[in-house]
């Protein structure tokens, strides 16, 4: 009898505790089940459409993006002026004619055969006259690494290129303590034109000229400059200049010519290839 009890009470509690246990599965199973409807509810909610913005409103997000790009790239080129990029470039025919003189004044063009000098010579007499216009890797590189291009008698510009007119209009590529920019080497009697990408690098706190990388001759390509861009040259010169008129060459290219506010000489400058030349001699060569 008492045994009988005794299992009895066994079945009841192992009873119970499978009901509890069912429950609480089932419990739980209710719960995730409210969490999936409830996901699945948020997943197909509709997107909501805001009626309410303007096409003013539009405008105003634009011009803010655009107000912030033009602001981030005159963070990137505030160093950079136009004044600076012309400076770097402007004086090199004199340089180069710097040389030149050097090279004669020491008796080295003396002989066609032979280089007189060693490089340490030229080293020593060149690079003090180059210096403060090129950084020494480009020195290094180009003008005593090239010392034979200086006794070559071509016409050929040689490693220092001559006077550079920068594109004023274009990007100029600044990162860090180096910039990159585009400039134009005037066509003359001798040579096309080019058109070079510069590279200039902080040495000694000054910019100076880094590389040269030819892009395109004006033989290859008419630059087809502006008057607008002739204009920005000479004003970033600080020479003041006004507008006369501008002619035609004989395949239709520009020719703008320009008068010096200060002595009011005429200037002729070719869109083509930036070839430019005293008004007068213009008309009686080329008119």
């Amino acid at each position: 009898m008492v045994r009988h009890i005794f299992v009895a009470a066994i079945s009841i509690l192992f009873l119970v505790g499978c009901g509890a246990s069912l429950q609480q599965e089932q419990s739980q199973q209710v719960i995730h089940n409210k969490k999936q409807t409830a996901l699945l509810e948020i997943s197909n909610q509709p997107v909501k459409k805001v009626d309410n913005v303007t096409e003013q409103d539009e405008i105003v997000a634009t011009t803010e993006e655009v107000t912030t790009v033009e602001h981030e790239k005159e963070e990137k080129n505030q160093n950079i002026s136009p004044k600076l990029l012309v400076e770097l470039t402007d004086e090199l025919d004199q340089v180069h004619r710097r040389v030149v003189e050097k090279i004669e004044a020491n008796g080295w063009y003396e002989s066609i055969d032979t280089i007189e000098p060693s490089v340490e010579e030229f080293d020593q007499a060149i690079r003090p006259i180059v210096a403060p216009y090129f950084t020494k890797a480009f020195i290094d590189r180009e003008v005593i690494g090239k010392m034979e291009a200086f006794f070559c008698y071509c016409d050929a510009p040689g490693p220092l290129q001559g006077t550079l007119i920068p594109d004023l209009f274009a990007d100029t590529d600044q990162k860090g303590e180096r910039i990159s920019y585009n400039a134009y080497r005037p066509a003359n009697e001798m040579y096309t034109g080019a058109k070079i990408k510069v590279t200039a690098a902080k040495e000694q706190d000054s910019w100076k000229i880094d590389a040269f990388e030819m892009k395109v001759s004006s033989h290859e390509q008419s630059f087809s400059i502006t008057l607008e861009q002739v204009l920005a040259y000479y004003q970033a010169k600080g020479v003041e200049v006004r507008h006369i008129e501008t002619d035609q060459d004989r395949n239709g290219e520009a020719i703008f010519i320009v008068e010096t506010v200060a002595d009011g000489k005429k200037i002729a400058v070719h869109s083509a290839d930036w070839f430019t030349i005293d008004y007068d001699l213009w008309v009686e060569w080329y008119k």
